[in-house]
């Protein structure tokens, strides 16, 4: 039983389930070589999630949070994440987070050639039935199903048509003037000019995808080398439309003659080189290709197909080979965005990508190809039927009983469909062959399928569930493992194209929604009369002015959310020097609504004196100078108020059941919350017992109480009738002050001796008893039966006396 019951009843699951099952939050990452595809300052790519975290690390500071150092992002960060309907859309990243490495990791190898490195705890979402659950690594096993990307949508915030090439060339290419429009390559004599900003259209798409394949960048000029007329007339088109020369020559390099022509443009050859690579083992897809338009994509993936990709009817496979894994990876990423699926493989000498005849029609409608052999090729694997053969990839799991389901309400034979009902898992084409028969027959028959909708989700997915070939354990090679926070869905996409499950950070914006404390947890919580709750919550209802509008109650949830200094500024040491920078971000600020003047005063009442001020750079000298000061300055200064309700660490605005809506914060300040004249402080709630008594009194705490023990066993679905509940907060409370069940509370305080050593410390109560010579009245249930005589309850409490 406890194996099976690894959530509490009523507690979230599902894709919006804020942390993995049954494991330690504090070890649930993946590690720093790890690339993941992120679109940040318009512009979309794949990054070390390391890296990228230790950067952002730097630039924005973090907070310690038991064992993690936390991110939040002030800046916009987005990554492909895996919706409720299981389809890809692009969800802002709001933190991120580092911990140290465990000694060993777990990688996991899919059936498509991908593969993931994560720590043994870190979370998976699988497909079970019908819902899309979150599951630690470590109880992932062989032939188990993880969601790789199929379909990339275009990220609408980060839409590129052009390219900057003065950007791009910055560092390979110093000497360079930009006059009305056009880039000049300086002090060569000569030199022909380009476009400032290049449009990422169909030909310059070609162009990169035929460079990558079988280009050279040579300091002076840009090189393709093929023997195919239509693709030699392409470049020279190319070179006449942006007024470059070209020379082509023969050369009997290699196993065959070849012809190579050259483009004669320092400006372009030097662009090529530093956005796609060189060599064969370091070429890869310029960042700017993965959200340009799909026009751009599909040339560029023509280009290079043409010139480096091969097609087998016999195998019926369209394939790729280079030595560069990244290009490959690359390659898998721009495919995706057409909703093409394409399987790897590496050996020693070279990584291969391999894409299914199942789409080589959506390939020759989309990609196409110059090459009349290949032209034809794919439109012989485009005419075979997809019944040939079973696809071992694209499986969708947890749905044969479904499919069977609704077979059997269309009248479809049940014989057809038992298998599915046995094995539970569906290939895509025969999902999608038995949908169209489903319908035809529901239509004929007017009758409704209920799962009909859900059988179509799964059909239209934007994912393959890959199958788990094998996992093995290796060792830790970075001191860190990384992880992002995507709140809603809490997924996020590596550059392998598997989807994993976040970290749900306990109490992020998202969380503060989800992750109220339930369960024995917040009962011992309540009984032990706790101080101050594991997450203190509050519920803050507004006046009705404030709760009908959702801008005007994320206004005021704004007003009250705690800020500190490191949320608007850049705070760096330097030691050399001795001294604190603080850069303050004007827009920040701005955000905020906070004015630079309260800024200084606020630093200054920290630093005194030893502060320095010019616009928005703050300099702060510690008096004592010394290297530990210096840094528990910093410190101090990153955690400064600055603006909101002190303890109110995080605020989200919730729309509750009457379609109204109310803040929800992470921390609670009651007595500061209920001054507020945007609040309603009669409704205004904080899980905080002892909060509630200092602030309300001590009927308002006993009410508190019964409500909170009753909403825990309730969620338990425990039927619990509530006069117990009652019973045990009036015991807690009739002191005026709220105690405990326990030997420091209700327990410690029984009147009789015995009573009191029955429950703890049985020693530690009968000596002090013996020292202060203390009698025991034997009034009790316990020390009546410890000695062995009638209890004093019920017919117990009757003493009769008679004549003899």
């Amino acid at each position: 039983m406890a194996k099976k019951n690894k959530i509490d009843v009523g507690e979230a699951v599902g894709i919006v389930a804020a942390q993995s099952i049954g494991e330690p939050g504090t070890q649930m990452s993946i590690p720093y070589s790890e690339k993941v595809l992120v679109s940040h300052e318009g512009k979309t790519k794949a990054v070390e999630i390391g890296e990228f975290i230790d950067s952002a690390f730097e630039r924005f500071g973090f907070s310690e949070e038991k064992g993690h150092q936390i991110c939040d992002l002030p800046i916009e960060v987005l990554a492909p994440s895996l919706n409720q309907n299981e389809k890809i859309e692009w969800k802002k990243v709001s933190a991120l987070s580092r911990h140290k490495s465990p000694p060993q990791l777990i990688c996991i190898y899919l059936r498509s050639g991908r593969k993931i490195t994560a720590t043994p705890f870190h979370s998976f979402v699988i497909r079970k039935r019908n819902c899309i659950v979150p599951v630690a690594g470590s109880s992932l096993k062989p032939k188990d199903r993880l969601p790789v990307l199929k379909n990339l949508p275009e990220c609408k915030a980060a839409s590129q048509v052009s390219v900057d090439a003065k950007q791009a060339l910055k560092e390979k290419l110093k000497h360079m003037v930009c006059s009305n429009g056009m880039l000049y390559a300086y002090p060569r004599e000569g030199s022909k000019p380009m476009p400032c900003e290049l449009e990422l259209g169909k030909q310059l798409g070609w162009l990169a995808g035929i460079y990558i394949a079988e280009g050279n960048a040579m300091r002076n000029f840009l090189s393709i080398s093929n023997t195919n007329g239509k693709i030699l007339e392409r470049v020279r088109r190319f070179a006449d439309s942006y007024g470059f020369t070209y020379n082509e020559y023969d050369n009997f390099r290699g196993f065959a003659p070849a012809h190579d022509i050259r483009i004669n443009s320092t400006l372009m050859s030097q662009l090529f080189k530093s956005t796609c690579g060189q060599s064969s083992h370091k070429k890869c897809i310029p960042d700017f290709a993965y959200n340009a338009p799909q026009d751009f994509i599909a040339s560029l993936l023509r280009g290079y197909f043409d010139g480096d990709g091969s097609i087998s009817v016999s195998r019926k496979v369209i394939r790729a080979s280079s030595k560069s894994k990244e290009l490959i990876d690359g390659l898998c990423m721009l495919l995706a965005r057409l909703g093409i699926f394409a399987s790897k493989r590496s050996d020693k000498k070279s990584h291969n990508l391999s894409i299914s005849y199942r789409y080589a029609g959506r390939f020759l409608e989309l990609i196409g190809s110059d090459r009349e052999e290949k032209k034809r090729q794919l439109e012989t694997l485009s005419s075979l039927s997809l019944s040939q053969g079973y696809n071992l990839v694209d499986v969708i799991p947890g749905i044969g009983e479904e499919l069977s389901k609704a077979a059997c309400l269309a009248g479809i034979p049940s014989r057809l469909t038992n298998n599915f009902r046995k094995r539970g898992y569906v290939g895509r084409s025969t999902l999608v062959k038995y949908i169209s028969l489903i319908e035809s027959a529901a239509k004929k028959k007017k009758i409704h399928v209920p799962q009909l909708a859900m059988l179509q989700r799964a059909a239209q997915s934007h994912v393959v569930w890959d199958e788990i070939e094998k996992i093995e354990h290796v060792e830790t090679a970075h001191q860190y493992v990384y992880d992002f926070t995507v709140p809603g869905t809490e997924t996020f996409t590596t550059f392998e194209g598997v989807i994993t499950h976040n970290t749900m950070r306990t109490f992020h914006y998202a969380g503060v929604a989800e992750q109220v404390p339930t369960g024995l947890p917040r009962l011992i919580e309540l009984v032990d009369a706790r101080k101050e709750p594991k997450k203190p919550i509050m519920d803050i209802y507004l006046k009705d002015e404030f709760s009908s509008s959702y801008d005007k109650a994320k206004e005021a949830a704004k007003r009250i959310e705690r800020t500190t200094l490191n949320k608007v500024a850049y705070i760096e040491e330097n030691f050399a020097e001795k001294r604190i920078t603080i850069t303050v971000e004007q827009t920040e600020i701005d955000a905020e609504g906070v004015k630079m003047d309260e800024i200084r005063r606020r630093v200054k009442s920290i630093a005194g004196s030893h502060m320095e001020s010019k616009d928005n750079t703050i300099i702060v000298k510690p008096t004592a100078s010394s290297l530990k000061n210096i840094r528990r300055m910093t410190n101090r200064l990153r955690q400064l108020h600055i603006k909101g309700i002190e303890k109110i660490k995080r605020t989200i605005v919730v729309k509750g059941k009457d379609g109204k809506y109310f803040i929800r914060t992470a921390g609670s300040n009651l007595a500061t919350v209920i001054k507020n004249q945007k609040v309603d402080a009669k409704r205004t709630y904080t899980n905080d017992i002892q909060e509630i008594a200092r602030v309300l009194g001590i009927e308002a705490a006993r009410n508190a109480l019964v409500n909170e023990i009753k909403q825990v066993l309730s969620m338990q679905n425990l039927n619990v009738d509530i006069r117990h509940c009652m019973l045990l907060a009036d015991a807690m409370t009739m002191d005026g002050e709220i105690k405990s069940i326990g030997r420091h509370g209700l327990s410690g305080g029984k009147a009789g001796v015995l009573a009191r050593a029955a429950f703890e410390e049985t020693v530690k109560h009968l000596i002090n008893a013996a020292v202060r010579a203390e009698e025991d009245k034997l009034i009790g249930v316990t020390e009546n039966i410890i000695i062995g005589q009638t209890v004093p309850v019920g017919t117990g409490l009757v003493k009769l006396k008679m004549k003899l």
